[in-house]
């Protein structure tokens, strides 16, 4: 490739400059930010950009997608993976342009990225997928049944339950760690061949999937920045949603498993597994699980119905790229992977 030299030496040329601002010079990068942020954001924003830690693993983050483009380039597999490309140096480019030197390099690299050739049918190795999940009564009354629990208590189980006993912060923790505990099994009961097979399929093809999670985890941060700036226009400034702020509250020690192994399973088998078995055209499932799914996140929590919509836009942002995912794989591991480091990078973050 004609481009191989400048892409090893522009993503070292990246990677040193990376280390130099979030890392040996992160006082400065803190003070800018502090700076820049001023009265548009609340106390929590400011104590997560207050902290050094934020910025090292942000820029632990950047190395590793210019370490992703020298291997791909070395490797001459430019043509297999030219999407993710794309969204490594867009990702590269929004996060992490805080001078000439990085802002250039990933523009640079989508020029560069514009010459590179579609890949053929033989260059190109088709996504695996499973078989879609089957619609007749069986699964249907079992997508039914785990929706209806899901939903029975996460609105209203806990309102019956504290009407019996006093409401404190251990009890509600309890109460959580309960629910959540009987949910995770109970789907993994319900969905475990799919999940088992999908597992499967996802080790043996890992080469491929890799690319592809990684670039739909992409588009998730790139759908999230383009909403918070838009809540931002609509609120006046940068503002946390309700169960962002619920969610700070609570201890790491249990923040962590849940938002990282109990939330990608339950709500991809509940939201993508359950609802395609009940919904059969795919721009449907893709509105509705969506749309469920950003809702439930801010539904009964918000003051007004106006917040609850705004609030719930980088949900269902988040759930509409899923349920696509979804539909094009038929293989909800690879929902769970995108989920599982959305959730976890941002619970890491948050607790740090």
């Amino acid at each position: 490739m004609q481009n191989k030299k400048y892409y090893i030496i522009s993503s070292l040329i990246g990677i040193f400059d990376l280390i130099y601002v979030y890392i040996i010079n992160v006082k400065h990068l803190i003070e800018t930010e502090i700076e820049y942020a001023g009265n548009l954001v609340n106390e929590n924003v400011l104590g997560i950009l207050n902290n050094p830690a934020y910025y090292y693993i942000l820029g632990l983050i950047g190395i590793l997608f210019y370490l992703s483009i020298m291997f791909i380039i070395i490797k001459k597999k430019e043509v297999k993976y030219k999407n993710f490309l794309l969204t490594a140096n867009l990702i590269l480019l929004i996060f992490f342009g805080n001078n000439l030197l990085l802002i250039a390099i990933p523009l640079v690299n989508v020029y560069f990225w514009c010459r590179i050739p579609k890949p053929t049918k033989e260059e190109k190795e088709s996504m695996p997928t499973l078989d879609r999940p089957q619609t007749n009564i069986k699964e249907t009354i079992k997508a039914l049944s785990v929706i209806i629990i899901y939903f029975f208590i996460h609105f209203l189980l806990g309102n019956l339950v504290f009407s019996f006993i006093k409401e404190t912060n251990s009890n509600n923790l309890l109460f959580n760690i309960i629910t959540d505990i009987f949910l995770l099994i109970l789907v993994i009961i319900l969905f475990r061949e799919e999940l088992i097979s999908g597992f499967k399929l996802l080790i043996k093809k890992f080469k491929v999937y890799a690319p592809y999670i990684l670039r739909n985890y992409g588009l998730l941060l790139l759908v999230n920045i383009g909403f918070s700036l838009l809540i931002a226009l609509l609120m006046k400034g940068f503002q946390t949603s309700q169960n962002e702020i619920g969610l700070s509250t609570l201890p790491t020690w249990y923040l962590l498993p849940a938002a990282s192994i109990y939330a990608p399973i339950v709500e991809e088998v509940v939201f993508r597994g359950a609802f395609r078995r009940l919904i059969k055209n795919d721009t449907l499932f893709i509105i509705v699980s969506g749309l469920c799914f950003g809702l439930l996140h801010t539904i009964g929590q918000e003051a007004t119905i106006v917040n609850t919509l705004v609030f719930g836009l980088p949900y269902i942002g988040m759930g509409i790229i899923l349920a696509y995912t979804y539909k094009k794989t038929n293989n909800i591991t690879t929902n769970i992977s995108i989920h599982f480091l959305n959730n976890f990078l941002a619970t890491i973050l948050k607790a740090l």
